[in-house]
């Protein structure tokens, strides 16, 4: 269930949530990019590719299996997890904070958009922050799961240095 999901597989949560990844290969290896980096739940909105596509479980290498992940509504997805106090961090090319200086500290729901159309304008209104990967001139976008892996080790380094401490 949903609720699950945001409660997470333990630890300090890091959901992903995918909004609108359509290719099942994508949507499969965000997942197991995630489940690599230790995020603790994922979620699939409508219009991303479904969770059970063959080639989506596939993709995730087992991530499916070990990962909490669900298909939910966006607007579902944000109530749950404003109300459990995650801060809501998207990733947009157009962000005006860059990943390497965000705080991914506290419970974090990460919203990745789908590789056209990036994040919907639904979730963008709803974001606390938009986080941006610096890229060389010229450079328009990175595909979903590069810029996930970006971000989620990012995510994974800082929750490693303030768990130490």
């Amino acid at each position: 269930s949903l609720d699950e999901v945001l409660e997470g597989a333990g630890g300090l949560p890091l959901l992903v949530v995918a909004c609108g990844v359509q290719e099942p290969g994508n949507l499969g290896a965000l997942l197991r990019t995630a489940d690599a980096a230790g995020a603790t739940g994922f979620v699939a909105t409508p219009g991303s590719a479904s969770l059970t596509h063959p080639r989506a479980v596939r993709a995730s290498m087992g991530g499916i299996f070990r990962l909490p992940a669900v298909e939910a509504k966006l607007d579902a997805v944000l109530g749950g997890a404003h109300s459990r106090q995650f801060r809501v961090i998207g990733a947009d090319a157009r962000g005006d904070v860059g990943y390497d200086s965000a705080d991914w500290a506290g419970p974090i729901a990460l919203l990745l958009g789908g590789e056209g159309g990036g994040l919907p304008a639904e979730a963008i209104d709803r974001l606390d922050v938009r986080i941006a990967v610096p890229m060389a001139p010229g450079v328009e976008s990175l595909s979903v799961n590069a810029a996930a892996a970006v971000l989620l080790f990012e995510a994974a380094r800082q929750r490693r240095v303030i768990s130490r401490a």
